[in-house]
């Protein structure tokens, strides 16, 4: 049974062709990814916090299913279309029996999977075969002949990842964390990238991308295929990694990982297709 999530079903009357702003959920609001869409794909993102006037805009976009199932009532409210981007794997903590009942509760929404081994760990007998593949803006980079050490990305202020950035500072005093990203662009979080030789993040497999592309050497407990990355279970094991991986850096190399992964992850195929998607969602009826 599906009437615990919908009431009823309308058509839109926003015409399916206007420049449409997309409301971003709140937890994605820091987030590499969505700098680079509004930046070079020119979709008007506007942070959901930031705004009374919802019922202005056409799509409510978010990469977690968990903040959307929170944020339900406002989107039937305001007649909002959905538009449920799963990019990263499921969070540990969320168990095969929590993932059905998430997949019950999403099942008239638009989910849209970055590819077939996401769909496969969070809901493998989905029907869906569309996918939306990552995209990396092709961007002029800095040849820097002394690069620092280490850049911790960390802008959803994770306490364990603070200790060990006080740690990384203790050894290597060049180090720095980006500890947020709401005042830059796209193109101003990759020339901060391109000065150091090692990145740190977690969370999400589009900043492992976005710090190979930009030269750098990531830590992460994320993959993202074709990423010069260092895989770890935890950050403990980081301290050993570290002078290692300096002293073995070569900037040439990282070059042509980082050549390669722009026609691994073409940005004109992600603007595309993430257009095409948004206008067929946009020519959907609106759940209420």
């Amino acid at each position: 049974m599906r009437n615990h999530i919908i009431s009823h079903i309308v058509s839109s009357t926003k015409p399916v062709f206007d420049m449409k702003p997309l409301i971003i959920g709140a937890k994605d609001t820091n987030s590499i990814m969505f700098k680079a869409i509004e930046e070079y794909a020119e979709y008007n993102i506007v942070k959901y916090q930031d705004t009374n006037n919802v019922i202005d805009y056409d799509i409510y976009l978010t990469t977690n299913p968990e903040e959307y199932m929170s944020s339900l009532d406002t989107i039937k409210i305001n007649h909002l279309h959905d538009f449920i981007y799963i990019t990263n794997p499921p969070a540990k903590n969320i168990k095969k029996e929590d993932r059905f009942l998430i997949q019950q509760k999403l099942s008239w929404s638009n989910i849209i999977f970055r590819n077939k081994h996401i769909k496969a760990l969070w809901f493998p007998d989905d029907t869906n075969t569309e996918f939306l593949e990552y995209g990396i803006p092709d961007l002029e980079r800095t040849q820097y002949i002394d690069k620092h050490s280490v850049i911790v990305i960390n802008y959803n202020q994770s306490h364990n990842i603070n200790l060990l950035y006080y740690n990384i500072r203790q050894q290597f005093p060049d180090a720095v964390m980006l500890t947020s990203i709401d005042k830059l662009s796209y193109s101003q979080i990759c020339t901060i990238l391109q000065e150091y030789k090692i990145c740190i993040t977690s969370g999400d497999s589009y900043n492992v991308l976005c710090a190979a592309y930009n030269n750098c050497i990531v830590f992460s407990t994320e993959q993202c295929e074709g990423v010069n990355s260092v895989n770890i279970s935890s950050f403990d094991e980081i301290f050993d990694l570290i002078p290692p991986t300096l002293h073995k850096y070569n900037q040439a190399y990282q070059e042509k990982i980082s050549n390669n992964l722009l026609k691994q992850y073409s940005f004109d195929t992600f603007s595309h297709n993430f257009s095409h998607i948004s206008n067929n969602i946009l020519r959907k009826p609106v759940i209420i």
